[in-house]
């Protein structure tokens, strides 16, 4: 009798451990996990984001993540993972003070060109966000500038650099890059 007890419980375990895995609980790569180890990915978010500077008159908006006294255009950066479960690295930051949206889309367009981003435009963007794609570090990603929910003539706006750790495909109007 107590050799079926321990084998049974020995079977429990097994089945547990590997319905675990098939149900993303123990595996490294599953949602809420694929994080780890995204540091470097996000650092270079980080360094995409800052060699794009900031328009004259931009301050970090009321609320923005202290960063520790750091000055610069990243007011947050990280990583984490929305409801398709899939990890979205990102540097990112959220301005007022640089004037009307042409104004900072203009300031936006010349800077990313010039930083080898390719605009891709994208009719469904209702706010006159902007958006680009390129490869950093090897990992294609994007850059948004978006007004999303601020008032038209606030001086408003958010602009991330991000893609998701799995390297799929990046596409502007993607939803892991509205946070607003």
């Amino acid at each position: 009798m107590k050799r079926v007890v321990r084998w049974g419980a020995v079977t429990v375990i097994g089945a547990v451990a590997a319905g675990g895995y098939a149900f993303g609980v123990l595996d490294e790569s599953a949602p809420g996990r694929g994080c780890r180890g995204t540091g470097d990915r996000v650092r270079s978010m980080e360094t995409a984001m800052t060699a794009l500077d900031l328009p004259a008159g931009a301050a970090p908006a009321p609320g923005s993540p202290d960063r520790d006294g750091r000055s610069g255009p990243v007011t947050e950066s990280g990583c984490f993972t929305d409801h398709s479960g899939v990890p979205w690295a990102y540097a990112a930051g959220s301005y007022t003070g640089a004037g009307p949206r042409e104004q900072v889309r203009e300031f936006y367009r010349t800077a990313a060109l010039a930083d080898g981003w390719h605009h891709q435009p994208d009719p469904d963007e209702p706010d006159g966000g902007l958006c680009f794609t390129r490869t950093v570090d090897g990992h294609p990603s994007l850059l948004t500038v978006g007004f999303t929910g601020y008032a038209a003539d606030s001086g408003a706006y958010r602009v991330e650099v991000g893609h998701f750790v799995d390297d799929g495909a990046t596409r502007c109007a993607a939803p892991a890059t509205v946070r607003y």
